[in-house]
């Protein structure tokens, strides 16, 4: 047993001297000295079930693949609108609530392996669901198990982000990002070539019932994971009343000026994430099929492998840098396509074009993701970075909910024109990210 347990030190070591490029210095920037000799294993514990648990969520993307799903099995478009509104705001909407449970926790990396796997139950359930139901009862009955797949994600969510703070030191947890975003985009790569060659036929729902089951599990072996990192027990914060705890948890965005001007700057980001759809929208309306959903499929998981490290990396430099320079990306990508289909149109003959700015605004998409996960876990210490988390993912939930009104704008306008819309409110949000101040010191 012991030799078992000296290999795996010497081999999460290495791979994490080597990731990192450790010096004869270790690095230990804000955490507890108990947790510094486990900050290899760790890392590579949490960095695996990461990994899994970014390629699930591929699998059973509500951007991608569950709109495909919900066409297959004749849905109306009411349902399919609700998929990403409901798949992004619940994780999030439901956190300050949340966190006043999770604060008289000292450890917390059993309620990010609970909501595990809950989110696998779901999972499951529709995959099921799409096999055994057609027409607006699966849109609905999905949609509905998709609110409560969301809502389990939300604990997983907010703990992962403390737990990472507790045992990865701050201008590593940006790498870790990267490195997981990194490896998950390969495993993309291999999905996209798979979906690539194959055309519409009555099978495709039992590949996506398939794909659901598969993500399903992939979430079970992160649990395992995740369940064995080495937390040490960290502050309690008991809080008898929940919603008084939620109430003065949002009086950080009165007190934070930093802490404010951030909610603001990722509220405007929001609009990159709405956008992505209606790339592939613009896509279809130029023919095609499922071929189409495994090419975007394919750019995303080449965009995360080649690009995610480098934002890690960057962003354990200057997060806020990254925040400018990877929205910058984005909204040039999005401009540029509606001015070209303005003068050109976008047409079958000229796909490669939108391809190739999906692929920079993806590239741009996973360093926005990457920078303002690493720069809330730097802003916020203690245990008050989960109630800064919180009140973020909160606030921004409920944005996205609202947000939803947006989308109305889809009937008078094309895709490249809500493209640029979108573009235009990223843009709004560079301009703030200047005053944000820098927290990787």
């Amino acid at each position: 047993m012991k030799t078992e347990r000296n290999n795996e030190r010497h081999i999460s070591g290495r791979f994490y001297n080597w990731l990192v490029n450790e010096g004869e210095k270790p690095v230990y920037l804000d955490i507890p000295k108990e947790s510094r000799e486990h900050v290899p294993k760790n890392f590579w514990k949490i960095g695996l079930a990461q990994t899994l648990t970014k390629l699930s969520e591929e699998l059973s993307s509500a951007k991608t693949i569950l709109p495909w799903l919900l066409d297959s099995l004749g849905a109306s478009g009411f349902w399919i609108g609700f998929l990403v509104p409901v798949r992004e705001s619940m994780s999030m909407l439901p956190q300050l609530f949340i966190s006043g449970i999770i604060s008289d926790k000292p450890v917390r990396k059993n309620v990010w392996v609970f909501g595990a796997v809950m989110q696998a139950v779901f999972l499951m359930l529709i995959s099921f669901c799409s096999l055994f139901l057609e027409g607006n009862i699966a849109g609905f009955t999905i949609v509905a198990l998709l609110f409560l797949y969301s809502t389990s994600r939300g604990f997983s969510s907010l703990t992962s982000k403390d737990v990472i703070g507790k045992t990865i030191p701050k201008t590593r947890r940006g790498r870790l990002n990267g490195f997981t975003s990194g490896i998950s985009g390969l495993a993309v790569i291999m999905l996209g070539m798979i979906l690539l060659p194959l055309r519409i036929n009555s099978s495709e729902k039992y590949l996506f019932s398939i794909m659901l089951f598969f993500a399903a599990l992939l979430i079970i072996i992160a649990a395992l994971y995740f369940s064995r990192v080495n937390e040490v027990a960290g502050e309690r914060n008991k809080k008898n009343n929940i919603l008084k705890h939620a109430v003065n948890s949002l009086k950080l965005t009165k007190s934070d000026k930093s802490f404010r001007m951030f909610v603001i700057v990722r509220a405007l980001f929001i609009s990159t994430a709405l956008s992505a759809p209606y790339y592939i929208l613009a896509a279809k309306q130029v023919g095609g099929g499922i071929e189409y959903l495994g090419m975007f499929i394919l750019v995303t998981g080449v965009a995360s492998s080649v690009s995610s490290f480098f934002w890690g990396k960057f962003s354990d430099r200057s997060s806020r840098q990254v925040l400018i320079v990877s929205a910058s990306m984005a909204a040039t990508a999005g401009i540029a396509v509606a001015l070209f289909d303005f003068f050109f149109l976008i047409s079958g003959n000229n796909l490669w074009i939108l391809l190739a700015a999906y692929f920079i605004f993806t590239v741009a998409h996973r360093g926005i993701r990457i920078a303002r996960k690493t720069y809330i876990l730097d802003l916020a210490a203690g245990d008050k970075r989960t109630s800064y988390i919180a009140v973020a993912n909160s606030i921004i939930g409920l944005i996205l909910l609202l947000s939803g009104l947006l989308g109305s704008l889809s009937a008078i306008l094309k895709p490249s024109e809500m493209i640029f819309v979108f573009s235009c409110i990223a843009c709004v949000g560079i301009i703030l990210s200047g005053y944000l101040p820098e927290v990787q010191k």
